[in-house]
């Protein structure tokens, strides 16, 4: 059996090899995996920003995202990460915490933070901190623990924040400052060494020097490591000016996707670069700026040759580096590709939906959940007739008809049957006397897998009938015309003996 790590693997895999990505059902038929190990797989996967999730139609598509999962960047810090939202509730930890406190991701995830009992936020109040912030208030602690005789001191920072679909949440970052608080500890006794002295010597000047200089060296790797990782991400990476949005950085990745050099974007408004919509997108994103919150959507932007590039943009505030001002920062991904497909299935939806709705026959189409996806208006009406409910796109077989037991044993095992694979013609009566003439076959995708099914129904009812009074008008018929000749018969008879 495989384990955690092996099914993640192979699901990750399938989504890598899928441009366009895959549905929950054909994953799950893809791994041999079951559906709803699957479904937690991809919730796992999406939070940690590995996949994307979009909505088509009523299928959800998940894909490999471009972009440098948030989770990953913050796996790099050195600093102690936990994220709560507005229940108070872990929606994530990085890696440090967790290794500190010895605990694995899903035993956090979705706990309230006021259970674990976290050696690193030793605080009495803990619950009503967490609740300041969410509402707004930003609080800055320095506190000392003590763990395994060994003693720590920490500074905790206590943000709201939002969390996505614009929930509010609060994210919980403890700086280990121990070396700080040594050196100072260091500071104030030389301070205190240095009154009782009238001098320091050289080499105690020198020695104070090397430890600036190595300090300087690893602030400096430090800005390397992020500037390499902004280089080499594949989103895009802008920052303008608050006011007057002249781009003052952009990473080769956002300069490749229109078209430009680096150094041909420096100096430019971010609202040259988009239509009129877009400039309405950035000006809302610049307002929210302003005030030191985030805020995403969609945009048009174009590139060197004149092409439209559809992208996903989010703002977001950074604070300055030795500074207490804030940057501008814009994290644009392409989604041209995916746009691209949304609009061709869009378009054949529209197109299949025409066709359906123009039959003469009443037509319907599940999911593999049971779920109605498309009928059109004459299989509503009917459906509606008969058991008294309509099938609107989103309805579960089940629930309309729930109030019925017979018939929703009947109508699960005729779509059991074709979602098993079978594609079949059959005849079946139906409440009040209502025969129909049904053909059902499945739906498969490019990989010939089963992610629906859908019925063609006849009234029959009527041409029963009528064959049935044809039957007996032809009977009456028979019996006149024998009639008829019986009598034509005996009447030859009597001329033969009267002659």
């Amino acid at each position: 059996m495989l384990d955690y790590k092996d099914e993640l693997g192979i699901i990750t895999h399938l989504i890598t090899e899928q441009q366009y990505g895959m549905t929950i059902t054909s994953i799950a038929a893809a791994s041999k995996i079951g559906r709803n190990r699957v479904a937690k797989y991809l919730d796992v996967l999406t939070l940690s920003g590995r996949v994307g999730m979009k909505q088509v139609g009523n299928a959800k598509v998940f894909f490999l995202t471009d972009r440098i999962p948030v989770a990953s960047m913050l796996n790099l810090s050195s600093d102690f990460i936990i994220v709560l939202n507005d229940r108070h509730e872990v929606v994530y930890a990085n890696d440090n915490l967790l290794n500190d406190e010895k605990l694995r991701r899903d035993d956090v995830i979705g706990t309230a933070i006021s259970h674990l009992n976290l050696s690193l936020l030793p605080f009495p109040n803990l619950t009503g901190r967490v609740q300041q912030a969410l509402e707004g208030v930003e609080t800055l602690t320095e506190y000392a623990v003590t763990k395994g005789g060994t003693k720590r001191w920490f500074r905790a920072k206590m943000t709201p924040t939002a969390l996505e679909g614009g929930a509010g949440g609060v994210g919980i970052m403890l700086e280990d400052i121990t070396e700080r608080k040594m050196y100072q500890a260091h500071l104030e006794e030389q301070i205190h060494a240095d009154r009782a002295r009238p001098a320091t010597t050289a080499d105690e000047l020198n020695n104070e020097a090397e430890s600036h200089d190595e300090i300087g060296t690893a602030l400096n790797k430090s800005k390397q490591l992020n500037r390499t990782l902004i280089e080499h991400s594949r989103e895009g990476i802008l920052i303008p000016t608050a006011e007057e949005g002249i781009i003052t950085f952009v990473n080769p990745a956002m300069a490749a996707m229109l078209g430009y050099t680096t150094s041909e974007m420096l100096g430019r408004s971010v609202f040259t670069l988009t239509n009129d919509a877009g400039v309405q997108t950035l000006r809302r994103a610049q307002s929210h700026f302003t005030e030191n919150t985030d805020d995403k959507g969609d945009i048009q932007l174009f590139s060197r040759d004149g092409k439209t590039v559809h992208a996903e943009i989010i703002s977001t505030p950074i604070r300055a580096p030795d500074t207490d001002g804030q940057n501008w920062l814009l994290l644009i991904n392409d989604v041209t590709d995916r746009k691209r497909k949304e609009n061709a299935i869009k378009f054949t939806n529209t197109l299949l939906t025409g066709i359906i709705e123009g039959s003469n026959r009443m037509i319907a189409t599940i999911d593999t959940d049971y779920t109605f996806v498309s009928s059109n208006s004459l299989y509503q009406d009917e459906f509606e007739r008969v058991w008294g409910n309509k099938p609107e796109a989103g309805k579960k077989v089940v629930d309309l008809l729930s109030h019925m037991p017979a018939e929703l044993e009947k109508g699960l095992a005729l779509w059991k049957r074709v979602l098993d694979g079978d594609e079949y013609h059959t005849v079946q009566t139906f409440p009040g006397g209502c025969e129909y003439d049904i053909w059902f076959f499945p739906l498969r995708d490019e990989e010939g897998n089963i992610y629906g099914a859908a019925n063609i129904l006849t009234d029959i009812s009527n041409l029963d009938r009528t064959l049935m009074l044809f039957q007996e008008q032809d009977i009456q018929l028979r019996a006149l015309l024998n009639q008829k000749l019986s009598e034509t018969e005996h009447a030859n008879l009597g001329k033969k003996a009267r002659s």
